[in-house]
C-alpha cells in the first residue's frame, strides 16, 4: 500500500530555500504534499496501477534467516538496549521508518536509534557502517532517507533506564517518495507564477517533465505474491503494471 512520508525537509532537498515560499498564513507545505499524494494515487488509477500491491517495506524486525510466517509490520517490545538481526536490502530502499506505537518516559533519555549498513558477505564478520542515528522521543513515526545504498541492514536501539518502547521499523522504496515530492512542486509552482516564462512558470513545467520521465521509467516492487514482502524477482517498470481488480 502506498504512503506518504514526505515532509518538508525532503522538499528542501531539491529547493533549499522552499521555507521562503509558504503559502500566506501557513507555516510549511503540508497541504501542498498532502495533495500531491491524493494526485498521486488518481493517477495511478487512471494508468491502471494497483497502488495496494506497491510500497511494501524491508521490515527490519523481520531478519533474512527467519522462516516463520511474515506479519507486516512486525513490533517489538524492549525494555534493554537491542542490536537488531540483518535484513537483505534491495535497490532503491532508501526511508527509514520507526513508528512507536508505545513508550514509557525514561528516568535519564529518551531513545535513540541507529541504523547500520553493511557490503560484506561473511555476516559473522561484517563491518557495520553507521549511516544515521537519531533520538526517539514521543510515541509517533521518525523518518530519514539515507544517501549511501547496503546489501544488508540493521540497528541498534538505545534504551534509557526505565524505559519501555513499542515500534516498528521498515525500510521503504522512495521512487513514490519522488513522485509526491514532483506534485507537491507542480502545485506549489502554479500558485506562484504569475506570467508564462517566469522563474515559477519554468520550475512548474519542468515539475510536470520531471513527474512524466519518473512514471514512465522508474521501477518498483510490485507485491504480484501478496506475500507482502519485497524481493528481487517483483521488479517490474511502471508503465508495466496491470493488476487492477
Amino acid at each position: 500500500m502506498v504512503k506518504n512520508f514526505v515532509t518538508d525537509e525532503d522538499l528542501k532537498t531539491y529547493y533549499p530555500r522552499m521555507d521562503k515560499i509558504y503559502p500566506s498564513g501557513e507555516t510549511s507545505h503540508e497541504k501542498s504534499r498532502m495533495q500531491a499524494f491524493d494526485l498521486l494515487l488518481d493517477d495511478l488509477r487512471f494508468r491502471d496501477i494497483d497502488a495496494r500491491r506497491l510500497h511494501h517495506p524491508i521490515d527490519l524486525n523481520y531478519p533474512a534467516t527467519s522462516t516463520d510466517a511474515h506479519i507486516n509490520m512486525l513490533p517489538f517490545t524492549k525494555t534493554a538496549d537491542y542490536t537488531s538481526e540483518y535484513v537483505e536490502g534491495l535497490q532503491g530502499f532508501k526511508r527509514f521508518v520507526v513508528v512507536i506505537t508505545a513508550a514509557t518516559t525514561p528516568t535519564v533519555i529518551s531513545y535513540n536509534i541507529k541504523f547500520q549498513g553493511s557490503n560484506d558477505d561473511d555476516l559473522a564478520e561484517a563491518n557495520w557502517e553507521d549511516i544515521g542515528d537519531y533520538d526517539l522521543t514521543a510515541t509517533g513515526q521518525t523518518t530519514v532517507v539515507m544517501q549511501t545504498e547496503y546489501f544488508y541492514y540493521r540497528y541498534v536501539l538505545t534504551i534509557g533506564a526505565g524505559g519501555s518502547i513499542t515500534y516498528t521499523v521498515g525500510l521503504y522504496e522512495t521512487y513514490i517518495d519522488r513522485l509526491i515530492v514532483l506534485k507537491a512542486f507542480q502545485l506549489i509552482f502554479n500558485n506562484l507564477r504569475a506570467e508564462r516564462g517566469d522563474v515559477w512558470d519554468m520550475r512548474y513545467e519542468q515539475a510536470i517533465t520531471d513527474y512524466e520521465m519518473v512514471m514512465e521509467t522508474a521501477k518498483y516492487h510490485v507485491d504480484t505474491d501478496e506475500d507482502t514482502v519485497p524481493d528481487e524477482t517483483e521488479d517490474t517498470g511502471t508503465g508495466e503494471i496491470r493488476f487492477m481488480r
